[in-house]
């Protein structure tokens, strides 16, 4: 199965996909709808523990759901949650140089910076 572009909301994936899964599998879906990931517990690891259920079970929800594995499954839903939290910005006036017509440009969307952020923190870890 193809990952899943990181826009499709988690909420849809799990109402598609929800009939296919296990028991096991519906409880983890459950418990990451409610997962904040920008908590440091967001993980496999975590998740497994706090359902009793092993982190293999974990792991292979996220991928029976379209993602690649858990740590695309949370970068989607930190850039999911921070879409949903902030309006994007809208594009600015730029004055134009001499002679050059007039251009719009955007600041960063506050979800690409967050984005951005968590991929420096997994690398450095």
């Amino acid at each position: 199965m193809a990952p899943q572009t990181p826009l499709t909301p988690l909420a849809d994936l799990a109402r598609e996909r929800g009939a296919s899964l296990r028991p096991s599998e519906r409880r983890v879906v459950d418990c990451l709808l409610e997962l904040d990931p920008l908590h440091p517990d967001s993980t496999a690891d975590a998740i497994a523990g706090s359902l009793g259920v092993s982190r293999a079970t974990v792991v292979n929800t996220v991928q029976r759901l379209g993602y690649g594995g858990f740590a695309e499954f949370r970068r989607s839903l930190i850039l999911e949650r921070a879409l949903a939290a902030q309006p994007p910005t809208a594009a600015t006036e730029v004055p134009p140089a001499a002679g050059q017509p007039r251009a719009h440009t955007a600041p960063e969307h506050p979800a690409l910076a967050l984005a951005r952020r968590v991929l420096d923190q997994e690398r450095a870890a």
